[in-house]
């Protein structure tokens, strides 16, 4: 491993000094490439599983190419999968995607959220008026059009324009095929913290996700204290649509009405985000209350990073 970093499915978890825990993450199947690292951490840490890329620790075919011979649950015998001890999961149905006989808990990378850094560079400057009734956030990869579910979005984004609303498309600017009105703004790739202010600029955030199992731009409009309208099906992510946070819909068919609804609701997203122990450092102090029942070791706070931590 260098200083540079590690691959982006491992993560090394770390006290609140940036102290080795004794603890890792593995976050998506290891390529070969990676093996190296992968074996040099698993030799001196114990090992978590984080359902943060897809239907992993299952294979799908629309991730993974060369698993489309393979069963499903044939995932679950890869040797990191059955490294794990443990899995934090975001599934409503963890027996569906989950090896059998391991401790879980529900905690997805989303819950880290760093709320407070978050609202400060969004609201920094003060709280900017309402531009956009929605925004839409897609950079331009196959992944993040799979997981941000854009063919969904694309149909419902014209009933919605023709409804009236504002939307921003972040991320759609320039790129063939998106929809033409009035009402659409297909914005380039931004920075986080002009994102952020996008964000806050908007009324709620749209979120047709389908398979996306941590949607971190969820927790960030919560955070800046913008309600949400999240597709129903969505796979991570569907705990933190409450009442008090946002609606969910189903497709094109009804999303202006679930917007009418969450328009007229009483929401207080950052309030109730913040009071259900989300964000950065409560979930750190609630992920090393998992690892400690997991028996021998007694750390109070255990945070997911990618740089080199230091020595316990």
């Amino acid at each position: 491993m260098t200083d540079d970093g590690i691959p982006w499915p491992l993560r090394w978890i770390v006290d609140e000094d940036r102290r080795d825990t004794g603890f890792a993450m593995l976050r998506r199947s290891i390529q070969a490439s990676q093996r190296d690292a992968y074996e040099e951490m698993a030799a001196g840490h114990r090992m978590i599983g984080f359902t943060h890329y897809g239907l992993f620790p299952l294979f799908h075919e629309a991730y993974d190419g060369k698993a489309k011979a393979a069963s499903p649950e044939s995932g679950w015998e890869r040797p990191e999968v059955m490294g794990c001890e443990a899995w934090a999961h975001c599934f409503r149905d963890p027996d569906r995607y989950l090896p059998p006989d391991k401790p879980r808990m529900l905690m997805s990378g989303s819950d880290f959220v760093d709320e407070k850094y978050a609202w400060k560079l969004a609201y920094g400057d003060g709280r900017p008026g309402k531009r956009w009734d929605l925004v839409y956030s897609c950079p331009p990869t196959w992944l993040n059009e799979l997981q941000k579910n854009l063919d969904l979005a694309k149909a419902c984004v014209m009933p919605l324009a023709e409804a009236g609303l504002r939307i921003a498309m972040v991320g759609r600017a320039g790129v063939p095929g998106m929809a033409s009105h009035p009402n659409i703004d297909c914005l380039p790739q931004l920075p986080w913290s002009a994102f952020l202010r996008v964000t806050a600029a908007s009324r709620a955030a749209f979120l047709p996700n389908w398979w996306d199992a941590s949607p971190r731009v969820l927790t960030e409009s919560l955070a800046l204290d913008v309600p949400v309208l999240v597709n129903q099906r969505i796979l991570g992510g569907w705990k933190y649509v409450t009442a008090e946070t946002g609606v969910f819909f189903h497709d094109e068919t009804d999303v202006v009405d679930a917007f009418q609804v969450l328009l007229d609701a009483p929401v207080h997203p950052r309030d109730w985000l913040l009071a259900q122990g989300y964000g950065r450092d409560p979930a750190a102090r609630r992920l090393a209350a998992e690892l400690r029942a997991l028996g021998d070791n007694d750390v109070a706070y255990a945070l997911p990073i990618s740089e080199p931590p230091r020595a316990a």
